[in-house]
């Protein structure tokens, strides 16, 4: 019963990173291992439920028992990582910021001139957090690719505008094209246009953690003003988030 449970779990993970590609075409780091994830736990209660039906061990014999623990105990570890950094993302995200402090706005890709779904909901949370603190400032960051014909810093700019908070509210960083340097950028201009020095990141609830941490090592004060992501997209994205986590605690442990 268990190999068939863990069967079903694995054909249950693959379909739950199946939407980004199946709605939007998005094929990447996140999905990959979601699918990676599910086949392995498909392929683990296979191989079980099949000897078990013939009566043999399940665990296999020789190489192959202890490739199946390997595999496992890498799964459960794996497992277990992902629910610690869960925590300290849903942290990272209620962190509140100080009133009127600066908005810094972290880019995303941009469809031509038109935001991304994902840069869309970073601007509408900019948008309620600029309305409810009349006297705040934003920094809207990201440079432009090959992809995009206009910054993302730009756009940003450009739909904050169109929904009526006031330019002269909007600076604009139109370099960066990461996160550190969308941070570093921000408090450079910060700096030199005398803005509040707490700042409000504006950023998907998955990223708010990391992002914080790179604030707190670049000296900025800071609280979060998350986006919420679209359910079906989310799986996707924390997973990419989990690996991105774990490189930054050890780079920078």
């Amino acid at each position: 019963m268990l190999y068939f449970l863990l069967m079903i779990l694995g054909i249950l993970v693959v379909v739950l990173f199946l939407p980004p590609f199946v709605m939007y075409g998005l094929l990447g780091v996140g999905n990959l291992l979601g699918y990676a994830l599910g086949a392995v736990l498909f392929l683990l209660g296979f191989f079980g439920w099949r000897r078990c039906r013939v009566g043999k061990d399940p665990a296999g014999t020789g190489w192959r028992r202890v490739l199946r623990r390997v595999v496992s105990a890498i799964v459960i570890v794996c497992l277990l990582l992902a629910a610690v950094e869960t925590g300290f993302i849903v942290r990272g995200a209620g962190s509140a910021p100080a009133g009127n402090a600066t908005a810094v706005v972290l880019g995303c890709r941009v469809n031509g001139s038109t935001p991304s779904l994902t840069l869309r909901e970073r601007i509408m949370a900019a948008y309620h957090y600029l309305s409810e603190n009349p006297e705040a400032y934003c920094v809207a960051t990201g440079g432009k690719d090959g992809f995009e014909t206009i910054s993302e810093a730009a756009c940003i700019r450009n739909e904050l505008v169109r929904m009526g908070i006031a330019e002269d509210r909007i600076f604009l960083d139109e370099t960066s094209a990461n996160t550190r340097q969308n941070l570093a950028n921000a408090a450079a201009i910060i700096r030199e246009e005398g803005l509040p020095a707490d700042i409000a990141i504006v950023t998907s609830e998955y990223h708010e953690y990391r992002a914080g941490r790179i604030a707190s090592r670049l000296g900025l004060p800071h609280g979060s003003v998350p986006s919420a992501s679209r359910p079906w997209l989310l799986p996707m994205y924390m997973m990419r988030e989990y690996c991105s986590i774990l490189y930054d605690w050890v780079k920078y442990r």
